[in-house]
């Protein structure tokens, strides 16, 4: 089963870059230019990650990563944002992001961090559901 990626970016010039390029790494992407579309498309949408802008027409990325993270401990999220000062990186970890990436970046970079947060939550899964399972058999 492909990776299901969910990029949240106002800019359409760059989400479709950034859309093009994880489709040719295998990737299904699907495209919310709104915080209020990113919504709609969560709720019946089963999504593995999640590439996250801060600065959204009609929302804050950042309240939106909190929001996320709240409802879903499954979905790894990177902030991609122009916005890469220490305090904006810092305050986007500590609202649940498992990464933060200022623009300009190499999409190469972005695709090894989506990866490697997708092999680390697939594996807590995995031995979560081995720990459950053995704890079944031990009863």
């Amino acid at each position: 089963m492909a990776i299901h990626v969910l990029v949240i970016e106002d800019d359409q010039l760059s989400s479709a870059f950034v859309a093009s390029y994880l489709e040719k790494a295998g990737m299904t992407v699907t495209i919310a230019h709104t915080e209020k579309k990113a919504k709609s498309l969560l709720k019946p949408n089963d999504f593995h990650l999640i590439v996250l802008d801060i600065l959204l027409p009609d929302g804050d990325g950042l309240s939106l990563c909190q929001e996320i993270c709240k409802s879903d401990q499954r979905v790894g999220i990177v902030m991609l944002s122009v916005k890469g000062e220490q305090s904006d990186r810092i305050a986007g970890l500590e609202l649940g992001a498992d990464d933060y990436i200022a623009k300009p970046y190499h999409p190469r970079e972005l695709l090894m961090r989506l990866q490697a947060i997708h092999r680390r939550i697939n594996f807590i899964m995995r031995t979560q559901c081995c720990q459950r399972k053995s704890t079944r058999s031990a009863m």
